[in-house]
């Protein structure tokens, strides 16, 4: 192994074949193949994986596939070299608290302020629009708006109410609301 050409006579080498940047050289009855160190890449290994030159000096760290380099990208910055940075005002509409990169580094990742919400932090969680205007407030969790009804009031969105009518067959005192059930009161 290591050796090719018609009459075998030619030898496979890191130095001569891999610029001495090769963790093995074989050979594919043709020609040499080189398995590049880690940092390297090309057909001979010569050229060098930076993160300068291939991750825009936004990576912890740079690393080499067979063909290509691999930016693992600082937290802030995404995209395959790094140069795209993850903001407030493009990815979150200035409503974050901060912007991070996903774990891929293919995109970004908002921490929404008080009173806002969604991936990009474009829904504003209020009493009107949310809880149809029958809440004492309005919080947000990672994904939604979440409404507190008022007394008398049920469901996600407060839009249910609790009467006697319904709930207490007209024969009710009075009726309110518990965290999950309207509650007669004979």
């Amino acid at each position: 192994d290591g050796w090719y050409g018609s009459d075998c006579s030619l030898q496979c080498t890191n130095a001569v074949h891999c610029s001495n940047n090769a963790l093995s050289v074989t050979n594919n009855d043709t020609a040499c193949v080189c398995t590049c160190e880690d940092g390297w890449y090309g057909s001979d290994c010569s050229l060098q994986c930076t993160n300068a030159v291939h991750c825009s000096n936004n990576a912890l760290s740079v690393t080499n596939n067979d063909t290509a380099c691999v930016c693992t990208c600082e937290d802030g910055w995404y995209g395959s070299d790094c140069s795209l940075p993850c903001t407030n005002a493009f990815h979150c509409g200035n409503n974050a608290l901060n912007v991070t990169s996903n774990g891929d580094f293919t995109g970004c990742v908002c921490t929404c302020a008080d009173g806002w919400s969604g991936s990009d932090c474009s829904l504003q969680c209020t009493n009107a629009v949310h809880c149809s205007n029958n809440a004492v407030s309005v919080t947000k969790n990672d994904t939604a708006c979440v409404c507190t009804c008022e007394d008398g009031w049920y469901g996600s969105d407060c839009s249910l109410q609790c009467t006697n009518a319904v709930h207490c067959s007209n024969n009710a005192v009075s009726v309110t609301k518990n965290d999950t059930a309207c509650v007669c009161t004979c």
